[in-house]
């Protein structure tokens, strides 16, 4: 399924334009391993993108584990890293080769909400301080059940906060994985995912209510 969805917000007057937003060229990745080292320089080659929202950033603070997350090579290559990572699960990053300030690791509203699914960043963007907000939305399987709970859970406290940052009206991105199939048209066979919490109503209904914020589902506009 189409499963991961790039929200983008403008502000009045300005529009997307072939991917990139206020001159800030952008991109979304998502990692399985440490092997994502190859993928992101030969993303980088070919986007020349300024931000950069990795998803399963996963972390350890000990160097000899398995994901420890390669910062210096990264900023070798001239980004900035801002990293909200965990052992072995989750994690979320914003990349930058602009100056970024302001930065929020965790989603608010829940303060006992251990996992690292949510950055937040202001890059200064040549005309613009972008936020720039980076997620990883909770899956929400086995439905129901306390999982599907917690997805629920998130995208309404996901919701607040994208509310919060429209009401500065500043320029806003929302990137990642939403882990959402918002209509039929976005799987292959959806007959198969109408018991999958990818798919359930209560789902597809939490991201209209975030889009119907004012915000610009990229995935749709730029298609």
């Amino acid at each position: 399924p189409c499963s991961t969805s790039i929200i983008y917000c403008c502000t009045p007057g300005e529009e997307i334009v072939a991917g990139s937003y206020n001159n800030l060229p952008k991109a979304t990745m998502i990692i399985s391993s440490l092997r994502f080292v190859v993928l992101f320089f030969a993303g980088v080659r070919f986007s020349r993108a300024n931000v950069l929202h990795l998803r399963n950033s996963r972390d350890s603070p000990r160097p000899w584990k398995r994901f420890t997350f390669p910062r210096a090579e990264i900023e070798a290559a001239g980004y900035s890293c801002e990293v909200f990572g965990q052992k072995s699960w989750n994690g979320v990053a914003v990349l930058s080769r602009l100056p970024v300030e302001e930065i929020r690791r965790g989603l608010p509203g829940d303060d006992a909400d251990e996992q690292a699914r949510y950055i937040e960043a202001v890059v200064m963007g040549d005309r613009h301080a972008v936020t720039v907000a980076g997620l990883y939305l909770p899956n929400g399987n086995p439905a129901p059940g306390p999982k599907y709970d917690y997805k629920l859970a998130w995208m309404d406290r996901l919701r607040q906060r994208g509310a919060e940052l429209l009401a500065t009206e500043q320029p806003v991105m929302m990137l990642g994985d939403y882990n959402v199939i918002p209509e039929p048209r976005d799987a292959a066979r959806p007959e198969n995912w109408v018991d999958d919490a990818l798919f359930l109503p209560e789902s597809r209904a939490a991201f209209r209510a975030l889009v119907n914020l004012g915000l610009t589902d990229a995935v749709r506009a730029l298609a």
